[in-house]
């Protein structure tokens, strides 16, 4: 991309903690919308929502009955103009633009606590100038849990930056 986006960024989705519905929790409004049946789970269903000074967030989550644990959580970001400037070399000043931005993320229960099983991030933006629109562009990632790893012992672990890094 003309404007770094953060190829490492996706990592953010892994903690429940790092997700905004959690982290800014006193800046949403939550609302209980009922039971709901979610993987063979008894679940509440929580809707969410913020209209804040850039951008709406609007989702809903499914937290356990039996542990109070959030099993599942979507939701989307609203349009935000000027969400990202550079200067561009030719261009001038060029702005990225967010359109849309959809968040879904599922945990489950493993050992003592519970961890990322599936998530995804889907984000389309466009990149524009004073006078017209340069690109548009899509960033989409999915991750998901594989626990059949026959020797985990055996694993090489290196920081997830590094996995993106120019040898």
């Amino acid at each position: 991309y003309g404007n770094e986006l953060s190829p490492s960024g996706f990592y953010n989705i892994i903690s429940i903690k790092k997700h905004s519905p959690i982290r800014l929790n006193k800046k949403f409004v939550y609302n209980y919308d009922g039971d709901v049946i979610f993987q063979k789970q008894d679940v509440y269903k929580i809707t969410f929502s913020r209209d804040g000074k850039y951008s709406k967030i609007d989702g809903y989550m499914f937290i356990n009955k039996n542990d109070y644990a959030i099993v599942y959580m979507f939701y989307e970001l609203g349009k935000i103009d000027k969400w990202i400037a550079a200067t561009s070399k030719g261009n001038g000043i060029v702005f990225s633009n967010l359109e849309k931005c959809r968040i879904e993320v599922e945990y489950e229960k493993h050992m003592n606590g519970y961890i990322l099983s599936d998530g995804n991030i889907n984000m389309k933006f466009n990149r524009t100038n004073k006078k017209q629109k340069l690109s548009e562009n899509t960033y989409e990632v999915a991750l998901k849990y594989k626990s059949n790893l026959a020797n985990q012992s055996s694993l090489i672990y290196c920081k997830i930056d590094d996995l993106f890094k120019k040898r």
